[in-house]
């Protein structure tokens, strides 16, 4: 499954995956990944994602850090911490004031980091712009966090008895576009490339239909 789902500018990318704290819909990723909260939200991947870059992955990393040892020198703060799975290293994410996570990424060439945050076990590869989730085998796989969002809200749309299909336009009462992801994989069902697996999802929605 691949897909990644933006708020504002085009050029931000994924901030809180969901299945965490609530849907992913609710957050926008900062080029760190997962950080920030979201205004109106758009669909930006076509095609279904992969990532090249898992072989950077070291199993024999460092421990992370309870704190962003650059900010600790600087006597700055952080917002959020994350971990470069490639060396290990613990820096700060996009909200903060100094983003040493995505600065260490830029400057080594490092392309993986994850989230360090209670709770939460994502990653995010700087270079393919995808969240990936780990597996129960030990691996990672990617996620498509628009897909998710909007299936979490739409059983809570028909939970409550809502219209459905979702007319034009429809949004959730926190501005998640409903009626645009309805249609996203609608069309990419039409075309052929709706994953199995998202078609089955779909499938499962009461009243669901192609």
């Amino acid at each position: 499954m691949g897909g990644m789902w933006l708020g504002h500018a085009a050029n931000d990318t994924p901030s809180d995956p969901p299945g965490r704290r609530g849907p992913r819909a609710r957050m926008s990723h900062g080029s760190d990944g997962p950080d920030r909260p979201i205004g109106p939200i758009v669909y930006r991947r076509a095609v279904q994602a992969t990532c090249g870059h898992l072989n950077r992955i070291d199993p024999e990393r460092p421990a992370p850090l309870g704190v962003c040892p650059t900010c600790v020198a600087m006597g700055s703060e952080w917002v959020h911490l994350r971990q470069c799975l490639v060396c290990g290293q613990t820096g700060c994410c996009d909200s903060s004031p100094n983003r040493h996570a995505s600065n260490h990424s830029a400057e080594a060439g490092h392309e993986v980091m994850q989230t360090l945050e209670e709770g939460e076990d994502w990653a995010w590869c700087f270079v393919d712009q995808v969240t990936m989730e780990p597996t129960p085998q030990g691996g990672w796989e990617v996620v498509d966090p628009f897909f998710e969002a909007g299936l979490w809200y739409a059983h809570e749309a028909i939970d409550t008895g809502g219209p459905f299909p979702f007319p034009a336009g429809a949004t959730a009462d926190d501005g998640f576009p409903l009626a645009v992801w309805e249609s996203t994989y609608r069309g990419r069902h039409r075309a052929g490339t709706l994953d199995p697996d998202q078609a089955a999802a779909l499938e499962a929605l009461p009243g669901w239909s192609w």
